[in-house]
């Protein structure tokens, strides 16, 4: 990378502050956007036609962005050196950017089959869309997602059992007295229970349940507040939830999910606590790791380093949630406009190509539970809406995923093929 490159990076991303993002909501449809370390708020088979266009740089107005696209007349999830899911996450049902209700629908499924072999719901496989009132559970617009999944030779990642914001929480699950282990366990086994284990191979059990701003460093949502632990324990509803799942799904990899667990000592330090106590019960396969990150931060050490903490565990390594935007709004020194030229999108091909070949170098074969982009296409992204709000501008795009708006390939695309298929990674397209 260039000296001049380096130097942009750095007036973007400015101290790189040791912050990271927490997505778990599906393109525009109203995730919760949480600021780390503080306190959470919430907001609001085919061909591949469409993405297979040849490198060039469309023509511009003042208005709108340069576009940059690949050839990619590739499986990209075939490229990968071994049969490990190669996934994104989707938004469905009635959500924005649907990929059954949108105008572009059918277009963005031709994508989706061809790229990738596993589907995350951004959304509605989540407790208060699956199980909204204690004796009512909903799955039909689940059931749409994995049956597409099944018809197109694709598995699912279920996201997530648990999880803590407000509007996340069903009702029941709030105040809930003597019992709570019967409730958790009983909406374990009836979400469990309905899927198919062989279409849906995995889950994230429990999602986010540390906050290093508290003394103990765990998240004092209304799960940890059914049994507050002892000093140096896991809450009981994390043993809880996994204990049911294993019970349930024995065949199903069972995964425990957090964000900035890389470069944040405290928080990865809290998540290899959470996975080595499950792992001594026998309840957990892998950890996953969400990954919305930037441009030069975290480092590719931190990612190793915190890869490797897993491995050596001999538990899985999932990248669950993968981004990378081109701008870090929270060093303080974020621009109000953004250009996206040849030289940044070059330079985030390298990114996301270093951080597969990072993933592929560190994690075994078998021990690679798979490796996710958080969305399809960078206009619905999760990160406008944060981004605006971290810092009061309206950003257009932060261009942070592997397919343009009009769901040609960008470079970022095969920066990651690139490593799948072992070469070197460059910045050229």
């Amino acid at each position: 990378m260039s000296i001049a490159m380096k130097n942009r990076f750095t007036l973007l991303t400015t101290a790189l502050m040791a912050l990271g993002l927490s997505a778990c909501g599906g393109g525009n449809s109203g995730p919760e956007l949480e600021f780390p370390d503080r306190p959470a708020s919430s907001s609001s088979s085919s061909s591949s036609s469409s993405s297979s266009e040849s490198s060039s740089e469309s023509s511009s107005s003042s208005s709108e962005p340069s576009v940059f696209s690949v050839t990619a007349d590739y499986n990209l999830y075939a490229e990968a050196p071994t049969s490990f899911p190669v996934g994104v996450a989707v938004s469905a049902a009635t959500e924005n950017y649907s990929i059954f209700n949108h105008s572009d629908a059918t277009e963005r499924q031709d994508v989706i089959a061809t790229h990738f072999n596993q589907l995350t719901a951004g959304n509605i496989m989540k407790t208060s869309y699956l199980h909204p009132t204690e004796d009512n559970f909903t799955f039909d617009d689940a059931d749409q997602l994995v049956n597409f999944a099944q018809s197109n030779g694709m598995t699912v990642h279920g996201h997530a059992l648990l999880w803590h914001p407000d509007y996340q929480v069903p009702n029941f699950m709030r105040d809930y007295g003597e019992g709570w282990q019967d409730m958790l366990t009983a909406h374990v086994e009836g979400i469990l229970n309905h899927f198919d284990p062989e279409v849906v191979v995995s889950w994230d059990v429990v999602n986010e349940a540390v906050d290093t701003s508290t003394e103990d460093g765990w998240r004092h949502s209304l799960f940890y507040n059914y049994a507050p632990p002892a000093e140096g324990d896991v809450p009981e509803y994390i043993e809880v939830m996994y204990q049911a799942a294993r019970d349930t799904q024995p065949d199903v990899d069972l995964y425990y999910n957090d964000y900035d667990n890389t470069a944040n000592t405290g928080r990865l330090a809290k998540t290899l606590e959470i996975a080595e106590h499950l792992d001594g019960l026998g309840l957990i396969d892998g950890v996953g790791f969400q990954m919305h990150v930037y441009m030069d931060y975290p480092s590719l050490t931190n990612f190793r380093d915190a890869f490797q903490d897993v491995v050596d565990m001999d538990l899985k390594v999932k990248v669950t949630e993968l981004d990378v935007a081109v701008v870090n709004p929270y060093g303080g020194n974020a621009p109000d406009t953004l250009t996206y030229d040849a030289e940044l999108a070059g330079a985030q091909k390298l990114r996301f190509c270093e951080i597969a070949e990072v993933y592929l170098e560190v994690v075994p074969e078998e021990l690679r539970g798979g490796f996710t982009v958080w969305g399809l296409t960078d206009d619905e992204s999760w990160l406008m809406n944060q981004f605006a709000n971290a810092t009061g501008n309206d950003y257009d795009d932060v261009w942070p995923l592997l397919f343009n708006a009009d769901l040609s390939a960008k470079p970022a695309l095969e920066g990651v093929a690139q490593a799948f298929r072992g070469e070197t990674c460059t910045s050229e397209f």
